[in-house]
């Protein structure tokens, strides 16, 4: 009974999030593009400058199909925009549910029941899995991979190759999958008779499914003629140095920890609880926690970018190992821990909390993109083949205009370059310029003017706004 009030906590609290009213942050809107064009137009091979691996897209797109895609009176599929977001975030719910589900049969196998209860708990009110279940990133999906190969990690040959298989389909979620493999390698040398060959059949399953995923890759580059996804993600993501400067060590780490205590609960007491429990730890337990401290210091000290939901894959084993600490712990223990629960998960069920694209929309502090789909409406509206200079929402527009947009946009980076491509335009097609009101647009607005354009609002919405230019 307790197991299935833990689940349907998780399931309440992640289903909910999908109806939350919230646009797409921009890399939801990208993933959900990728996803609708396979849905829509049949773009399967996901052709474009993509740099995630596929399969958490391939889920997006399948959700598409099935609650989001309609026929026309022209006998033509199309997408509607909202139950598009709905569609698209619902697989990550549904992982969400999963990871929680496998996350207590962790937790009874490191602990006992009590501690598989305790974990699950954890999971379902963790403000990480409410946050990030709900949306379109890859992330919730990758975690939900990460956490059945460390509960199907048992020291047994089986275990080993399925802990591969799941390694494996985390990283065809998200590259970062694989770093996972450390944890599920600790939880395989439990026992130590006969590691190597659980050892070998963990690589070779993990081998195998990454293997299919290059084949996919490399196939994908012959049919579309788009870079590998993985040389994609090296452009995208190779820093100018492997280290960070000495001055930007105290933010980087005052930033982790900020996000860091929301994996598990709003306040970090919930540390000192744990020492209050006095929990007895074994080998295996002492393992993960340094692993998992081990990833924290690994992104602290290396210029990995900061952003919140690359913590979320430490998810499933930081509930386990706080489930274990706090199985032997006492009433008013575990009524304070689970009240610190409760606080932390409606806290991001509310948007309170500083992690997740969808809490600064429910926060509206603008850092969200409400209004955008009407910005982007109007400008659908406009003639056919009026020209849109979008500087700064490329993947918000191109998802929020439509599968069949029948505007031009285009992109300049600089106002000087806006302004001399814009004055060689011939075409006297209507133009438009469309800004987000915290970027720094007035230099471009000042270069067209310069040009001999004249500028006029023509419409507003939040932190949006769109500029019709006309030649003087």
């Amino acid at each position: 009974m307790r197991t299935l009030l833990i689940l349907l906590t998780a399931a309440l609290l992640r289903f909910s999030g999908t109806a939350w009213e919230t646009r797409f942050h921009p890399d939801e809107a990208w993933f959900a593009t990728f996803a609708r064009n396979a849905a829509v137009h049949g773009a399967w091979m996901l052709p474009g400058a993509l740099d995630k691996t596929p399969l958490a897209i391939y889920a997006q797109a399948l959700s598409m199909h099935l609650f989001a895609v309609e026929t026309t009176p022209a006998g033509i599929l199309d997408l509607d925009i909202n139950r598009g977001e709905w569609a698209a975030r619902l697989p990550s719910a549904l992982a969400g549910v999963v990871t929680a589900a496998a996350v207590i049969a962790l937790g009874r196998r490191m602990g006992g029941r009590r501690a598989g209860d305790l974990a699950g708990l954890i999971v379902a009110l963790s403000p990480y899995g409410i946050a990030y279940s709900p949306s379109a990133f890859t992330d919730g999906m990758m975690a939900m991979c990460i956490a059945a190969g460390l509960a199907a990690a048992r020291p047994t040959l089986r275990g080993g190759a399925w802990a591969g298989v799941c390694i494996g389909l985390a990283f065809a979620c998200k590259q970062q999958g694989l770093y996972a493999t450390p944890f599920c390698i600790a939880l395989l040398a439990a026992r130590r008779s006969e590691l190597h060959q659980r050892l070998i059949a963990f690589a070779l399953a993990l081998a195998a499914v990454i293997g299919l995923v290059l084949i996919w890759d490399a196939a994908r580059a012959a049919a579309s003629g788009w870079a590998s996804v993985f040389a994609q993600a090296a452009a995208n993501n190779n820093p100018e140095r492997v280290f960070p400067a000495l001055n930007e060590l105290i933010p980087r780490l005052s930033a982790w920890l900020t996000f860091a205590p929301h994996l598990i609960a709003v306040s970090p007491l919930w540390i000192a609880l744990i020492v209050l429990a006095r929990p007895r730890l074994n080998r295996l337990h002492r393992a993960l926690l340094a692993l998992v401290l081990a990833f924290i210091l690994v992104h602290w000290l290396l210029r990995f970018n900061l952003y919140d939901r690359y913590l979320l894959p430490l998810l499933p084993a930081s509930a386990a190992l706080v489930g274990v600490m706090l199985a032997r712990a006492r009433g008013l223990i575990i009524t304070a821990f689970a009240a610190l629960l409760i606080v932390g998960g409606a806290a991001a069920h509310r948007g309170d909390i500083p992690i997740g694209a969808a809490a600064a929309a429910l926060r509206d502090d603008g850092r969200s993109y409400t209004g955008i789909d009407q910005i982007a409406a109007y400008l659908e509206s406009r003639a056919l083949g009026a020209i849109i200079y979008d500087r700064w929402l490329g993947w918000e527009l191109d998802y929020y205009l439509g599968a069949w947009s029948d505007k031009r946009r285009v992109y300049y980076p600089t106002p000087d370059e806006l302004a001399s491509g814009a004055a060689a335009q011939p075409d006297p097609a209507p133009r438009y310029f469309v800004v987000a009101r915290d970027a720094e647009y007035m230099p471009y607005l000042e270069a067209l003017q310069q040009a001999g354009f004249t500028a006029q609002m023509r419409s507003e919405q939040a932190a949006f706004r769109v500029y019709e230019l006309e030649r003087e």
